[in-house]
C-alpha cells in the first residue's frame, strides 16, 4: 500500500506544491484528481472546507489538509524519518524560517487571490461549471495587471538574494514556482519581460521532481508553446 493519497487537480497550484516535495523526497503516493468544483460527498467528507489539496497519511491514520499545513507535515514526517536535525526546505534561524512562511503565504494567498485565482477561473475552473458562463473579462485583466507587479516583486528579491527567501532553496521558492507554473501553461507570462525571474524558475524548471508535473495535460486545454521546453523566450 502506498503511503499516501493525495487529493488534487493537475492544473491546481496548491497540489502541485505538495506534489513537489512528495517527489523530491522519493514518498510513494497515488494521486487521485477531484473536480473540487463539484464538491460531491466523498469530497467535502474528507474536507468540509471543499478545498484541495487534500493528503491522506495511511501509515498513521490521518488526513491532512491546506497545502501549507501539509508542506510542514511532509516535511516534518521526512525528517523524522531521515534523522534529520534540520526540516528540510524550511530551516533556518527562527528570523529566517519566520521569512519563509512569510514568503509561503504571501505566494499561497496574496499572489492567488490577487492574480492566479482570477485567472485560472475564468480560463479553466468556470469553464467546467453546469451553468458556464462567459469569462469576465474585467476580472481576467485584473489578474493580468497584477500579476506583473508580482512578478516584479519577485524580481527584486531575488537581485537582492540567491533564493526568494535568502541563501537557500525554500518552501518560498516552491510555492511561488508552482503558483507560476500554472500560469505559464496558460501562456500567460511573457518572460521576454522577467530575464532574472526566468533564470530562477528555470533552475527549478529542470528539477526532476517538478519535470513529473510539467507532463500533466488539462483536457480540452492545451499547455502554452515554451511550457516545458528549457531554451525560450
Amino acid at each position: 500500500m502506498t503511503n499516501y493519497i493525495l487529493y488534487h487537480y493537475p492544473l491546481c497550484p496548491f497540489s502541485r506544491k505538495i506534489r513537489f516535495l512528495l517527489n523530491e523526497f522519493g514518498l510513494k503516493y497515488k494521486l487521485k484528481d477531484i473536480k473540487f468544483w463539484k464538491k460531491d460527498a466523498e469530497f467535502l467528507s474528507l474536507n468540509p472546507a471543499g478545498e484541495i489539496p487534500i493528503l491522506v497519511d495511511n501509515d498513521n491514520e490521518a488526513v491532512i489538509v491546506d497545502s501549507f499545513i501539509i508542506a510542514e507535515y511532509i516535511n516534518h514526517s521526512f525528517s523524522l524519518k531521515n534523522d534529520l536535525i534540520k526540516v528540510p526546505y524550511l530551516s533556518g534561524s527562527e528570523i529566517e524560517k519566520a521569512e519563509i512562511r512569510r514568503l509561503e503565504m504571501w505566494f499561497d494567498k496574496k499572489f492567488y487571490n490577487e492574480v492566479s485565482k482570477y485567472i485560472l477561473e475564468e480560463r479553466v475552473y468556470n469553464t467546467f461549471l453546469e451553468n458556464n458562463i462567459n469569462i469576465n473579462t474585467k476580472r481576467l485583466r485584473a489578474g493580468q495587471i497584477n500579476l506583473d507587479s508580482h512578478l516584479r516583486y519577485i524580481e527584486f528579491l531575488l537581485d537582492k538574494r540567491k533564493w526568494l527567501a535568502g541563501e537557500n532553496f525554500t518552501l518560498a521558492d516552491i510555492t511561488a514556482a508552482t503558483q507560476i507554473s500554472c500560469l505559464d501553461y496558460l501562456g500567460e507570462i511573457n518572460w521576454t519581460r522577467y530575464k532574472i525571474l526566468k533564470d530562477w524558475y528555470l533552475t527549478i524548471k529542470s528539477k526532476v521532481a517538478f519535470q513529473e508535473i510539467l507532463k500533466d495535460k488539462i483536457e480540452g486545454c492545451k499547455p502554452s508553446k515554451y511550457y516545458c521546453e528549457f531554451d525560450f523566450d
